[in-house]
């Protein structure tokens, strides 16, 4: 008797399930599932549904999250765990994609951050206004501040990126290379990863869509060592691995991230 497994490999049944599964992506149960295997961020974008939004500049997708506000969850642990020495004696921290402040708000309930320190989001301009109207409203602007200027990491001690990685088409090493002074300390998190070559597939995040990097697990550590970074450590969240839908090719995704220091030779 054939089995489900098998069943689902026929032809016809096949295209049944994904058309199903294209439904459901397209429809209000669809949020946080990814679709399709695309060459470049441009490819991604051409494959969004269009009855969507594209993107985070938005006021829904501005709004989304709020209820996470100062909410610590495992994940943020081992940024945590190296934050806490990397911003001692800082002044200035740049928060990449970081998007109304969340780590922010959640992280000063764990650490001491220090009087002097100076926040800094960067996200696209409706993510960032309405990080003001938050920052504002609970007292918290003077050390909470946002722009949309990567530039403005020129000089920070620490720059941080919490699972912002995958919505940027700019490679991070590229954008590092404009700077004059580069940050010393490196933390990314939530980044999904794969063993594979690198490919963008399109995620739903409930009010919108958008192109989404699965980076290959090394390529970031050897690109920033181009850099004259080192890799400090290395983990991924077990909770959080899958599989593309229908694509056979891609191997499992995990979400990986990174502590990286810059070598003192080249930073002097």
């Amino acid at each position: 008797m054939p089995t489900i497994e098998t069943l689902t490999r026929l032809p016809g049944v096949r295209q049944l399930l994904r058309r199903r599964f294209a439904r459901r992506f397209e429809g209000p149960h669809g949020a946080g599932a990814c679709r399709g295997v695309h060459a470049s961020f441009a490819g991604a974008a051409a494959a969004a549904p269009s009855a969507g939004a594209l993107g985070y500049d938005h006021a829904a997708a501005a709004e989304l999250y709020e209820d996470l506000l100062g909410e610590v969850r495992p994940k943020d642990y081992p940024v945590l765990f190296w934050l806490r020495d990397a911003i001692d004696g800082a002044t200035r921290l740049f928060d990449y994609g970081g998007h109304v402040g969340l780590a922010y708000y959640a992280y000063r309930t764990r650490l001491a951050l220090p009087p002097a320190l100076v926040w800094t989001v960067c996200d696209v301009p409706s993510v960032a206004a309405r990080g003001e109207q938050l920052a504002a409203s609970r007292g918290v602007a003077g050390s909470l501040r946002f722009t949309g200027a990567f530039g403005d990491a020129d000089g920070a001690d620490v720059l941080l990126a919490a699972g912002s990685l995958q919505y940027i088409e700019t490679p991070l090493d590229t954008l590092l290379s404009t700077l004059a002074a580069p940050p010393t300390h490196l933390l990314v998190n939530q980044t999904p990863t794969t063993t594979g070559a690198e490919f963008w597939t399109v995620q739903h995040i409930g009010v919108a869509y958008c192109p989404y990097r699965i980076a290959n697990r090394d390529a970031l550590p050897t690109a920033l060592a181009a850099r004259g970074y080192e890799l400090v450590d290395r983990w991924h969240d077990p909770s959080r691995t899958f599989r593309l839908p229908y694509e056979p090719a891609v191997g499992p995704i995990e979400y990986t991230g990174y502590y990286l220091r810059r070598r003192r030779s080249a930073a002097g």
